[in-house]
């Protein structure tokens, strides 16, 4: 999202819109993007989870949410661009032949031969494959944590993009009427 613009509708906010001067407005408009950034970044986490299979603190770990202040009213959301490991999507089991595993939510679950579920020494529960050299698998080890996409790629779709900016532009008119009417009673 590059950017939006915000009208007012109703006689009554422009009304309050003209009472707020400096600061004041400032400080409501900061408000109203923070507020409205947290709503955005729920709902990134919803349409990322319709698009891929992704567990839901697997995607909000990934969400960083930049907040805006009177000095600077810009408020970001940035998605993790790095690949995930397969256990942080649901339904990722240990089969005979390997790991199945389903990413998508439009589609069928697929079967990674040769591949294991295995928990690091630090702890961290995964999937991984031997490492293999002139075609033939190493000995035990060593070993290569297999990932996928990350939810970045679910976002850069445009209708993904397209919900996202609509629910932005919504949430902040809705915060703005809010924060306006708050500082002016």
């Amino acid at each position: 999202m590059d950017g939006f613009t915000v009208s007012v509708d109703s006689a009554a906010t422009r009304r309050d819109l003209e009472r707020l001067t400096g600061r004041s407005l400032e400080r409501a408009i900061a408000f109203a993007l923070n507020r409205t950034i947290k709503s955005v970044a729920a709902e990134s986490s919803r349409l990322i989870r319709t698009e891929i299979t992704m567990k839901a603190p697997a995607v909000k770990k990934r969400l960083r949410v930049g907040k805006a202040r009177t000095s600077d009213l810009t408020a970001r959301l940035t998605v993790g661009a790095k690949p995930s490991p397969l256990t942080d999507f649901a339904g990722t089991r240990q089969v005979r032949l390997g790991v199945s595993v389903k990413i998508k939510q439009r589609g069928g679950r697929k079967v990674i031969r040769g591949a294991f579920l295995t928990r690091f020494k630090s702890g961290r529960f995964t999937a991984a494959t031997r490492e293999i050299r002139d075609g033939r698998r190493v000995g035990r080890l060593p070993i290569r944590q297999l990932l996928s996409t990350s939810p970045a790629a679910a976002v850069r779709r445009p209708l993904v993009l397209r919900r996202l900016e609509d629910h932005a532009l919504e949430r902040f008119g809705i915060e703005f009427a809010r924060e306006t009417k708050r500082l002016l009673s």
